[in-house]
């Protein structure tokens, strides 16, 4: 079975995630995003890489926006791509080294954001045998909609 992909903002389900710039912070605003993906049947999830836009001409359309992406959990970057290329073209079997727990963006930017996860499972040495793999033989998920 393939990795189920999700992300858990510190709020209720249905709630809107607010965050506040804050003086002490040199007035940066951080939202913190938890990688809660999972494997239905125990398959180990080995790289996971956190994405987000922002909504820059505020109209709530995140589909023409510029999309950042982070391996590490702290280090964001861009992945030179608007939605529809992040949703068909981004791929973390080269990028990706980690499964990171939590997402950390920190930003001076007011508006909205948008946020996904994509994941993608190991397989084991002992099931397989190694030289025969090729990137497209490794389940993964997204949680873009």
């Amino acid at each position: 079975l393939p990795p189920i992909a999700k992300i858990q903002l510190p709020t209720p389900a249905g709630v809107p995630y607010k965050t506040y710039r804050d003086p002490d912070e040199s007035n940066y605003a951080t939202f913190e995003i938890f990688n809660d993906s999972y494997s239905p049947d125990g398959d180990t999830i080995n790289k996971a890489v956190g994405l987000y836009c922002y909504d820059s001409d505020n109209d709530g359309d995140y589909k023409d926006e510029q999309w950042y992406y982070s391996k590490d959990g702290i280090t964001w970057q861009s992945t030179g791509m608007n939605y529809a290329n992040t949703v068909s073209s981004f791929n973390i079997y080269n990028i990706a080294a980690a499964n990171p727990a939590k997402f950390t963006l920190k930003t001076k930017a007011v508006g909205r954001y948008h946020f996904a996860i994509r994941v993608m499972e190991t397989i084991p040495a002992a099931d397989t045998i190694l030289e025969f793999l090729t990137e497209n033989d490794y389940r993964r998920d997204d949680d873009f909609n």
